[in-house]
């Protein structure tokens, strides 16, 4: 009780004392600010944000308006969930020194503050404003794009990026984030733009070039699709299959079947949980007509047995969910199903051994169904659904 008391009577003091108009320090004034600040971040750093608080509101009572022991004063108050008290020490840091070196900082924080209030607009403000002051400020445009998810505005992330590089050309870390869009967007010659820029800034890491290697692939470039893949198979061996599998799907989409299978089998060989390469052998050996039936049946086995000894691997172990504390109860977790093959597809026909071997006792499934048509084979998977919807 006395401690709460005096922890109070301390944030009271403090707040009188920022009221009071001071004569600006200097002299033994100034030595013992500095001293007061170097003390509340040590307490930063040891995590005693209490006693940080109490050297920084001392700080302020030599000072009233010194700009870096509000900033401190107000992280420490943030990370204290005081977020009222936090925001107001902020803005009193930048009206006690505007155009400060680190402005862009205190934008971010009470970004920060505000989606801690709900406030995402507030807090989309601060960090458009956190931007303009340094364009460069890359986390910030990270979370900003972050917010934008939550608003439910993805349409707007492209062009926050692109708003980005304009300002800050650069900066390597929004054309990666700009790539990562355009391969989202199935827009390879995006993918290229901005990766080739991002390389020339000097980021050459075994994930852009990997990403850099396969849309030149894709896009008909494959000898520098393949230089580039194996910059990335010279930093890290185990990209190899990635490799081979790139260069066979270019292949295959251009009509060589044979190199193409051959690369595939060459990415297995190296790496034989690969499924996208399982994949497109069978969908390249499924155009072969009746010559192939007896190969497009080798390679589906093998592709039933990499598939199987995946799901028979013992998963990782969990931190068992305690249901109650979590208010669930005894009810069963509902899991959605949406498609628009549940009908005689390879969808229904791979699906139906999964739903028959669900914990039916844990689990209830809900079908959302946009079939175009239904058949034998809708009737036969509907029956294994708890709800069924046609959406």
């Amino acid at each position: 009780m006395l401690d709460r008391l005096r922890d109070a009577l301390i944030r009271r003091l403090g707040t009188l004392s920022d009221r009071m108009v001071q004569a600006p320090a200097s002299g033994p004034d100034l030595v013992n600010l500095e001293a007061l600040r170097a003390k509340g971040n040590r307490c930063i750093a040891e995590e005693n944000m209490l006693e940080a608080e109490y050297f920084f509101r001392e700080a302020l009572a030599v000072k009233n308006d010194d700009s870096k022991s509000l900033v401190c004063l107000g992280y420490v108050l943030k990370e204290q969930s005081r977020l009222s008290e936090a925001r107001v020490a902020l803005k009193r840091a930048i009206i006690a020194s505007p155009q400060a070196p680190d402005e862009h900082e205190i934008h971010y924080m009470l970004g920060q503050i505000s989606e801690q209030q709900e406030d995402l607009r507030g807090a989309a403000m601060h960090l458009n404003e956190s931007l303009r002051i340094k364009p460069d400020f890359s986390r910030a445009c990270k979370y900003l794009f972050q917010l934008h998810e939550k608003l439910g505005e993805l349409h707007s992330i492209r062009g926050l990026l692109e708003q980005c590089v304009s300002r800050s050309p650069q900066c390597s870390d929004y054309r990666v984030w700009l790539s990562d869009l355009c391969e989202n967007e199935i827009d390879f010659q995006g993918v290229i733009e901005h990766l080739t820029i991002a390389v020339d800034l000097g980021v050459r890491t075994v994930n852009v070039y990997k990403t850099l290697g396969a849309a030149l692939c894709r896009v008909g470039k494959v000898s520098e699709g393949r230089q580039t893949l194996e910059l990335a198979e010279a930093m890290d061996p185990t990209i190899a299959a990635e490799k081979h599998y790139h260069i066979g799907y270019y292949h295959l989409q251009n009509g060589s079947l044979q190199g193409g299978l051959n690369h595939m089998e060459n990415a297995i060989s190296l790496r034989p949980d690969l499924l996208s390469a399982h994949s497109s052998i069978l969908m390249a050996l499924s155009q072969g007509g009746a010559d192939g039936v007896a190969s497009y049946r080798d390679a589906a086995q093998r592709f039933a047995q990499v598939v199987i000894d995946q799901i028979k691997k013992p998963l990782p172990e969990r931190q068992p969910v305690i249901a109650e504390e979590h208010g669930i109860g005894s009810r069963k977790l509902r899991v959605g199903f949406v498609s628009g093959e549940f009908y005689s597809h390879p969808v229904t026909f791979f699906l139906q051994d999964v739903l028959k071997n669900l914990d039916k006792t844990q689990l209830h499934l809900v079908a959302y169904s946009n079939n175009a048509f239904d058949d034998a084979a809708t009737e036969s998977i509907q029956v294994l659904f708890d709800e069924w919807h046609s959406i």
